[in-house]
Parts: C-alpha cells; structure tokens; sequence
C-alpha cells in the first residue's frame, strides 16, 4: 500500500497518516507529480488507504482482503477511472461518473474516482466536475493527477487539497546549474546572493511592471537568464502554496516577500505568471538576442504584448 512510498514521499506520506489518524478526509485530492513515473500507481495506494476496511498504512496487501485485492485487478466497483478518450477528457465521460456515483457504495466507506492527467480536462469537461467537486457528497472522494498544478484550470486546482510529490533530482539539477555560474565564490554564498538579486527583480516586476525594463541591471542578468526563470518558477510556485494554505517549501528566507506577493495576486494571475515563466524557460537558447529575450519577458511577464 501507500507504506512503499515512506521512504521516497515522506511529507506526502506524514500528510496522509495525518489525516487518516484525525479522521479529516477532504473530499478532493490533487496529486502534482513533479515528473515521476508513478503517480497513478500512488493515487492507487491513496484509494486502498481510504477504503481498506484494515491495516490502512501498511505495504502488505491486507493479507488479500476483498476491496485491496479487487483494487489491484482493476474490479472494484466503487473506484473508477477516468482518462483521456483522445486528446481531452471529455465531458461525457464525467456525466457518466455522475450518473454511476449516484447509486449508494456497494463495499467500501466511499466512492473514489481518479481523474488521470487534470490538465487534459477542458472548460467543458471541468464545469462539468466542478459541481463534484463544489458540492461533494459525504462519501465521494476524488482524487486527481497532474504533472504540475499551474497546467490545469484554476476553478479545478482551487477546489482541491493539492499534494506534491517531492522530485529528489531537483535539487541535484538546481546545483548543476549554479555551478555553471560559480567563479571563485563558495557555492553557498552564491546561492544566497543570487536568490535574493532575483526575487529582487520580481519584487520590482510585481511593483513597477514594464518599467522595470528602464533600470534592471542587464549586465547582472545577462548569465543568469535560465537562473532567473528557474528561481522565478520556484518563486511563483511557493507563492501558490501560500493562496492554497500550504506551507512554503524551498524559499522559506523569503516568505514576507512571497506572502506579500500572493497578497496583490489573485489565483488565475499567478498561474498565469508561472505558465509565462514556463514558456520563457522552454524558449530559452544560446543564440537569442538576450537583452531583447529579457525586455520581452518583462513586458510579457507584466501584462503587455506576447512574444
């Protein structure tokens, strides 16, 4: 069960023992896979912790009871998966959950559906599941997959306890590309001080807007683009942690900064912004103009034109 993933998931798994142990179960379920292979696979040990009627956390498969075994077969009936038929998740597809979920549990304490990649739900499909998940029966739970939060519709993501899956590569990655910078400065004290030039930046971004462009130092920047998206993502991340409640993870030196921003944001703006972000740090290459590249996030980041 979920006690496979307490050594590489340990704050999903505290969270979920948490929550099993005060018996505060919150009736949808955002699961943010940063890139791992195995996010079903964990939905699935979340679903067999909610229903197993015996050893809620442990590995073993309850020594073959009924609900964990059926689960496993893909034969339980009162868990149901939906996935994408084509390149969408199609509105059809959840009035036909609805209509299934309106009969009572036939085994198990509750209903659960898992909504594969959320992403792929358009406006239609999510109004579809809003009212799901805006009026939840007392005994439905779902539980939905994403790669990351900021790809899927902000009515989805706000109506739901978001839990991200903790990539171990990242860190090692986020030192890879400091060192591409490092000179003869300890590693650590770069870190800081580039940390704080950057969300330095997004401060003055968030105040002054495309005026910033007049007297953001290039100079400083002109190595650092993929620092400044990469630092910039994580920013904008934490301050998205901060509107759904959640604790802040990597920028914690900067939370009045973060808190403050998430202040003067509404939720949509700052997917919005983590998207823009996104999308600048997939275009970025050797062999763009940079002082152009960084003028046109800024103008982009601040609401003017698209590149």
């Amino acid at each position: 069960m979920l006690e496979e993933y307490k050594e590489v998931q340990p704050q999903f798994f505290k969270y979920v023992e948490k929550v099993i142990k005060n018996n505060k179960l919150t009736h949808a379920y955002l699961i943010e896979t940063n890139g791992l292979p195995y996010g079903f696979d964990i939905a699935l040990a979340l679903s067999k912790t909610f229903l197993c009627p015996k050893n809620k956390l442990k590995k073993e498969n309850c020594e073959g009871c009924f609900i964990c075994s059926n689960i496993e077969k893909g034969n339980y009936p009162d868990l149901k998966i939906i996935e994408a038929d084509g390149k969408n998740i199609k509105k059809e597809q959840l009035i036909e959950l609805q209509e299934e979920f309106k009969v009572k549990n036939l085994y198990g304490k509750y209903l659960i559906y898992i909504i594969k990649d959320a992403s792929l739900l358009n406006k239609s499909s999510a109004n579809t599941i809003l009212k799901f998940l805006e009026e939840p029966e007392e005994n439905i739970i779902a539980i939905l997959i994403t790669d990351n939060i900021y790809s899927c519709i902000d009515t989805i993501v706000s109506r739901c306890q978001i839990l991200s899956l903790k990539n171990n590569n990242d860190n090692e990655i986020n030192e890879n590309i400091y060192m591409k910078y490092k000179n003869q400065q300890d590693l650590q004290d770069f870190i800081i001080e580039v940390n704080k030039n950057i969300i330095l930046f997004y401060e003055d971004l968030e105040k002054y807007k495309q005026e910033t462009i007049v007297y953001y130092d290039f100079n400083y920047f002109k190595d650092k683009i993929e620092l400044l998206l990469l630092i910039g993502l994580h920013l904008y991340i934490e301050v998205l942690n901060i509107k759904y409640d959640r604790n802040i993870v990597n920028l914690k030196d900067f939370e009045d900064k973060i808190k403050k921003i998430a202040l003067n944001n509404e939720t949509s703006d700052i997917i919005k912004k983590i998207e823009i972000i996104n999308n600048f740090l997939n275009n970025n290459n050797l062999n763009i103009n940079k002082e152009l590249f960084l003028d046109n996030f800024i103008i982009t980041f601040s609401g003017g034109i698209n590149d």
